[in-house]
């Protein structure tokens, strides 16, 4: 059996891995729980690998990845000139050395890589930061307590084996290496595990290590009895390592088949053994078929593909950013055919019908996306027009909880080219569903993955009409013979008392799907100007807050600036010309007659002027309004 250190030696030199993997997904946790599980002698399972050396089959091979991005936004330029990888890089077969592609052990493998000769990255400065920009991440390197060994265990030591991702200073001046002692005086010294290997990835000498680590040791701030007493421990730590991880035996089955029985033993070993996430076998069920087909002009790579439309999407729809990977990419293939993105449904797909989604992906049509490459044409232009017609309406993903709505939308364009994602009578049906559909979930808060199957369901059994419009009714009266589509007054009201402002990114109109669904139906404004051109505006402006506050002698907290009764949506040059004027100033000062009494009848304003006085009266009463607008616009 070859040891660990072998596989290392090996990995991107004579081993890799098959097309048909999934991508690496686990977490720093689980690294270090295997770690900790191998130096403790636990059992951690084999690697099965397919011996492609003395086979004529075709195979697409890709490296493992080193230097993990662990981020689901898209991968700044900067990062990958460095190395840095969110998904595996396919390799070149011509590689002399090529001999063996892992089918069992992926997770396992690339975490023993990245721990031993790798990093892992994340984006850590939030919004305030720009992503491409390199100081704004940090790099992590798997690290050995070498001060932590069960057999020591007095009051200044951990007493146990401890291994953790440390930042490194790679990106800023910060590093997580060497000794140190917290709080309640724990000493630990946090030696990273790539220093245990030179270049070569080849195991430094016992020595070696000894002087690097006596190196800094001999720099803490100790008396010399301690001193030798951590270098014992830490004596005790190194060798434990490269015995029980660096040199364990790890088992290992060679596989000697063609591609068709590959299939199989992948599927077999990694769908009925474990439990995957349906996108990541669905991809994997693509990559044993796409890649092998006939005619050549037909051969596609979906993982490649994927791989590209995803940082181009994200570029493009910033307020989806996280949202969009390959799980929606893969979900709206499967709505395309007719069916769910669950396990199921994904391991029953013949070959025919992976065939259908490969024609699907290579349909022409009339209009085009710019997140194509080539191939994917229409595919790209369907879900295009559905992120840009919810950008443009101002959801987020957020206000909208799932991607699965999305998928649905873009299996709508699919279908209906003659649907235009500009087109104001389409946008404004569009917005009356989601608001609709947000309404009916109050008890989640959420549209879910069920309404968007449903949604497709219909599409489906209507896919000959060729819409121009989205049909609302049609859907709505579709969704009720699934669900308990009666909204009453109360169920309103309750919305209305939880609705509240959060801050939204410029983009968006809304912020969360309460303010938007309430907003939405309460305020006609969208039958008089675009949709797109709404923005939620405080009536009573956040700024004025304390004045308010003071006015009524109670503290900012008790006014609640953000409640939906102070919420109105204004055409964005209104809302630029109200800026932060008290709001009875700009109604009186501001506006004509006939103009004012337009802004207070389409945003449900009460009889009274909202004066700093009476605000706490002015919001209630609207609120009230406000419910009654809605019940009535839900039950008509």
């Amino acid at each position: 059996m070859p040891e660990i250190s072998d596989y290392i030696q090996d990995i991107n030199k004579r081993i890799f891995l098959p097309g048909l993997q999934r991508e690496y997904v686990w977490s720093e946790k689980q690294t270090e729980k295997l770690f900790d599980s191998l130096i403790r002698g636990y059992p951690v399972g084999q690697i099965t690998q397919w011996d492609v050396a003395h086979t004529d089959t075709d195979y697409y091979p890709y490296k493992f990845i080193q230097k993990y991005v662990d981020d689901r936004r898209a991968v700044p330029e900067s990062l990958r000139e460095k190395g840095y990888r969110k998904y595996n890089e396919e390799a070149s077969k011509d590689q002399s050395n090529l001999s063996y592609l892992v089918i069992d052990g992926q997770q396992r493998l690339t975490s023993l890589f990245i721990g031993l000769v790798g990093q892992r990255i994340r984006y850590t400065k939030g919004k305030g930061g720009k992503r491409s920009n390199i100081q704004h991440w940090s790099s992590r390197e798997l690290c050995v307590n070498l001060l932590g060994h069960p057999d020591f265990n007095d009051d200044q030591l951990s007493g146990d084996f401890e291994f953790e991702f440390k930042h490194t200073d790679d990106f800023d001046d910060k590093s997580g290496f060497g000794f140190t002692e917290n709080t309640k005086g724990i000493e630990r010294y946090w030696f990273p595990l790539p220093n245990m290997m030179n270049e070569n990835r080849e195991v430094k000498s016992s020595k070696e290590l000894m002087d690097i680590t006596d190196e800094e040791l001999n720099k803490a701030n100790l008396s010399e009895e301690r001193r030798r007493h951590l270098k014992e421990i830490r004596s005790r730590v190194i060798p434990e390592i490269k015995s029980q991880i660096l040199n364990e035996k790890i088992k290992s089955e060679e596989v000697k088949k063609e591609a068709s029985d590959i299939k199989e033993i992948f599927q077999r070993i990694n769908i009925e053994g474990e439990d995957p996430d349906p996108h990541q076998l669905l991809l994997s069920r693509m990559m044993s078929t796409w890649p092998f087909s006939e005619p050549e002009d037909e051969k596609i790579n979906p993982r490649e593909l994927t791989e590209k439309w995803v940082p181009s999407f994200q570029q493009e729809y910033e307020a989806y950013n996280t949202k969009i990977d390959r799980e929606l990419f893969m979900r709206y293939s499967m709505y395309i055919i007719g069916k769910t993105l669950k396990t199921n449904p994904v391991t029953e797909l013949g070959e025919s019908e992976l065939l259908e989604i490969r024609d699907k992906w290579l349909r022409d049509g009339p209009k085009v996306s710019k997140h194509e490459s080539g191939d994917g044409i229409w595919f790209c232009y369907g879900l295009d027009a559905a992120l840009k017609s919810v950008t443009k309406l101002g959801f987020t993903s957020g206000s909208m909880s799932t991607m699965a709505i999305i998928a649905a939308l873009g299996k709508f364009y699919y279908y209906n080219p003659n649907a235009d994602p500009d087109n104001e009578e389409n946008l404004r049906s569009i917005y009356n569903l989601l608001s609709r559909l947000l309404l009916l979930k109050s008890s989640k808060g959420s549209i879910s993955r069920v309404e968007a199957t449903r949604i497709s369901n219909f599409i489906h059994e209507n896919i000959d009409k060729d819409y121009t419009i989205f049909p609302t009714d049609e859907v709505l009266d579709y969704l009720m013979d699934y669900v308990d589509a009666e909204i009453t007054a109360e169920i309103v009201e309750n919305i209305v008392e939880q609705a509240e402002y959060q801050n939204a990114t410029s983009s968006s109109i809304f912020s969360n799907w309460d303010v938007a669904a309430i907003l939405d139906l309460s305020t006609p404004y969208a039958q008089y100007t675009s949709v797109d051109k709404l923005e939620v505006d405080h009536i009573y402006p956040e700024a004025r807050a304390s004045e308010i506050a003071n006015e009524l002698g109670v503290d900012e907290e008790e006014i609640n600036i953000h409640r939906i009764g102070n919420l109105q949506l204004l055409p964005r040059e209104k809302n630029r010309q109200k800026s932060d004027k008290p709001p009875i100033k700009w109604l009186q000062n501001g506006l004509g007659d006939v103009e004012k009494d337009e802004i207070k009848r389409v945003n449900n304003f009460p009889d009274e002027y909202p004066s700093v006085e009476n605000y706490q009266e002015f919001v209630e009463a609207r609120e009230k309004k406000i419910i009654e607008a809605v019940t009535e616009e839900v039950q008509s």
